[in-house]
């Protein structure tokens, strides 16, 4: 099947990739940090959008090629799939998310940032995917 920027949006959100971390078409503006695809005069750009501000990174003459590199590039990236389902401020909470989704066989990360300086931190529980909708239900 030939990819258009149409067919790759719906592909890219029936495999569960985030949003928040990439655009096809032209709403990348409102992107934070991501990568983009969109259609310039005389073809198509993938491009990193930080900030608002677009770093090009490759050139397409022709949609399906554009679509194709995105969606492979997308592909490599595991983080562009990752949901964020729990952000805690104690570590027992994060475990006992950690321990359903176990139980429920739903792949998952987890990480502590800081939050309000050193000694303020939270517990930060990612789901991958199509397993962000077995969640959310």
């Amino acid at each position: 099947m030939d990819l258009t920027l149409e067919k790759l949006k719906e592909k890219l959100e029936a495999e569960g990739y985030n949003s928040q971390f990439y655009c096809i078409g032209s709403g990348w503006k409102s992107l934070s940090n991501g990568h983009a695809l969109d259609a310039v005069a005389g073809g198509f750009e993938f491009f990193y959008v930080e900030r608002g501000q677009k770093s090009p990174l490759e050139f397409f003459a022709n949609e399906v090629d554009a679509c194709r590199y995105a969606y492979n590039f997308l592909a490599g990236e595991k983080w562009s799939k990752s949901h964020l389902v729990g952000f805690y401020d104690s570590e027992e909470q994060a475990d006992e998310c950690a321990s359903w989704l176990q139980a429920q066989g739903i792949e998952f990360k987890r990480d502590i940032i800081p939050y309000g300086g050193p000694n303020d931190v939270r517990h930060r529980v990612f789901v991958f995917g199509t397993d962000f909708q077995r969640v959310k239900s």
